[in-house]
């Protein structure tokens, strides 16, 4: 057994054992305080620091949140409110397509190399593999609303191991993948060929739709594109669960105008939000997982294009001169896209606000995405659309190259999911 598929068995396998704690564990922790200086007599005599008051304030709202943990879940949730598709949907990626991933792996794994059997199981493995990152989906819902909740002054959030666990989970699944090294590949077909040839004759449409993706994702991040709100009549009712009644009827009047949550931000603004919040052992922790969240949603898709654009012109030269120098290198860019693939997660990013909204609207609060998401929608399908022309291009030239067709891993026509 190759060492890369023996480090790849080891990440596995921690990928898999981490899926328990992010689906048991708490995944988000949030309080809502009011601080009712000049209202109460000094001193503080009607504000005693018990469980729903501390020096900061009166705690009038408090929310812990698991995936199908004890307690409060987000699964539960989905049921109890009519969204059970979303709690199916979360399942279906959080939870059977990594089985299901890791059952085919070990299936290619146990089987005999280089026969029939062993060749199938590794094209339905690497089919599958791209699938994993989607178990993110709650991990970017998760953390969207925690930035989004950090914009307020009077709230107080934090990412817990639910949530780090969720993202080491895709993190180490993705790497465990693009270490095993594929030995199949694919014909090139008709219709691919014949794209791919009309493709290499207008290759500045490359960094044209190269320039719009990145104009896209940029106009995606920096407007200010989600909106939260919590009512003074959602606050109320809240605050009748934790806050005693005596200290409720002297506040009351004015938690309307001091605890009302009314926001609105830009993706970049939640995190940053998250990556400079309290500084304790677990928010390092959630901290780097929103960055390696970060890293893939922005920098992954981002070398796709860039190493995808540079792979067609050297291809088209390699075409032009023949030179087995330049086609070594499409060869090895086509490499590096399938590794960076792996990681490239913008589009779960986009599906996983959309789901946030959607968790996170209910009876106790409101969120809601504005035309501007549709600019980060419009950056996912041009990501797709180059991808897919950049893959024709090099797979035409490389399946018209005799002889170094077959050392690209897969010279067909792909997404990057």
């Amino acid at each position: 057994m190759k060492l890369r598929t023996c480090a790849a068995c080891v990440l596995l396998w921690i990928a898999l054992a981490l899926l328990y704690p992010a689906f048991r564990g708490t995944v988000i922790n949030f309080k809502v305080t009011y601080n009712p200086t000049g209202i109460l007599p000094a001193g503080g005599e009607l504000n005693p620091l018990n469980s729903t008051s501390s020096p900061a304030g009166i705690t009038v709202m408090h929310v812990t949140r698991s995936l199908w943990g004890p307690g409060a879940s987000i699964v539960g949730w989905c049921f109890h409110n009519d969204k059970g598709y979303i709690a199916y949907s979360l399942l279906l990626f959080g939870l059977v397509f990594p089985i299901i991933k890791a059952i085919i792996f070990h299936i290619w794994l146990l089987s005999g190399a280089d026969s029939s059997f062993s060749r199938r199981a590794e094209k339905f493995m690497h089919t599958w593999s791209s699938l994993s990152r989607w178990a993110a989906v709650d991990a970017c819902a998760e953390s969207l609303f925690a930035g989004i909740l950090m914009q307020s002054p009077i709230t107080q959030v934090e990412l817990l191991e639910g949530y780090a666990c969720f993202v080491v989970y895709c993190i180490f699944s993705a790497t465990a993948f693009a270490l095993v090294s594929p030995n199949t590949q694919q014909p090139t077909k008709p219709m691919q060929s014949e794209l791919g040839r009309g493709l290499s004759r207008v290759p500045h449409l490359f960094i044209v739709t190269m320039i719009a993706f990145v104009a896209l994702l940029g106009l995606g991040f920096y407007l200010p594109s989600v909106h939260f709100e919590i009512t003074e009549m959602q606050v109320m009712h809240e605050a009748e669960k934790v806050v005693p009644k005596y200290l409720l009827n002297i506040i009351g009047k004015d938690i309307g105008e001091h605890v009302k949550v009314d926001v609105t931000a830009s993706l970049w603004e939640c995190l940053l939000s998250v990556l400079q919040s309290d500084a304790t052992y677990l928010a390092y922790l959630t901290q780097y997982c929103t960055a390696l969240l970060f890293l893939c949603v922005v920098i992954a898709p981002s070398a796709d294009v860039l190493l995808g654009t540079i792979g067609v012109f050297v291809a088209i030269r390699s075409k032009g001169e023949k030179d087995a120098t330049s086609i070594t290198s499409v060869i090895q860019i086509e490499s590096a896209r399938n590794i960076v693939q792996q990681f490239a997660m913008i589009d779960v990013m986009t599906v996983g606000a959309k789901v946030g909204t959607k968790l996170i609207s209910g009876p106790t609060y409101e969120c809601d995405w504005n035309n501007y998401c549709l600019y980060i929608m419009a950056a996912v399908v041009v990501w797709y659309g180059h991808s897919m022309m950049c893959s024709a291009v090099t797979a035409t030239v490389l399946s018209s190259t005799p002889g170094e067709e077959t050392k690209l891993v897969d010279h067909t026509v792909r997404l990057p999911f």
